[in-house]
């Protein structure tokens, strides 16, 4: 699956102790049905997990990391805490305080 991050995240400037996700893509295809583009597109695919696109200033600064434990292209899993989802150049995205952050992933779009 090809993701087009290149305009998502470069002009954003975000809180110091927020993280900017890219949400979850919707999937290509239910049980062995195809979808559409346009069907994609429709589908508000809440996961809980994504790719972290930026990192604030002062995300992760707490005295016990010794350094921070997530960076701007790792794949993470965050709490299920429902974040409202936004677009920014029709792609969604999430704002989510550092604290939501649980796990990196491998890249969950290679997986069979």
């Amino acid at each position: 699956m090809d993701l087009d991050i290149k305009y998502v995240g470069t002009s954003v400037r975000i809180p110091s102790w927020s993280i900017l996700i890219l949400g979850a893509p919707a999937p290509e295809k239910i049980g062995q049905i195809l979808l559409t583009e346009g069907s994609r597109a429709s589908m508000n695919f809440d996961a809980n997990w994504g790719l972290i696109l930026k990192v604030g200033a002062r995300a992760f600064e707490e005295e016990a990391y010794k350094e921070p434990p997530f960076k701007a292209g790792d794949w993470v899993m965050f709490e299920d805490f429902h974040p409202e989802a936004r677009k920014i150049n029709d792609t969604l995205v999430y704002f989510i305080p550092d604290s939501r952050v649980i796990a990196a992933l491998d890249d969950p779009l290679t997986f069979e």
